[in-house]
């Protein structure tokens, strides 16, 4: 007999489905859309290296995949750079 979770897909099409959760255009719902979201909010909340250990990746880079930074995301991560100014004279 198949494990409870073999049918996963299909329960979580039906899931979304019954919470009128859709895809937007040109993309596709699945699993990955939720590990997408899970690595990236567990980065905004701490770094690459604790998301690499709770998504039980062997490389950060494939964590990095997964990572979807947004606008402000990325100006979070430079707001912490030193003040460069111009050299006068």
């Amino acid at each position: 007999s198949a494990p409870k979770w073999a049918n996963f897909n299909d329960l979580f099409a039906r899931d979304c489905e019954a919470a009128g959760v859709k895809a937007a255009a040109g993309e596709r719902l699945g699993l990955h859309s939720l590990r997408r979201w899970f690595i990236t909010w567990a980065i905004r909340s701490s770094d690459l290296a604790t998301a690499q250990r709770l998504a039980r990746h062997g490389n950060p880079a494939l964590t990095a995949k997964y990572a979807d930074p947004s606008d402000a995301d990325l100006k979070r991560g430079l707001s912490g750079m030193p003040e460069i100014k111009k050299k006068s004279g």
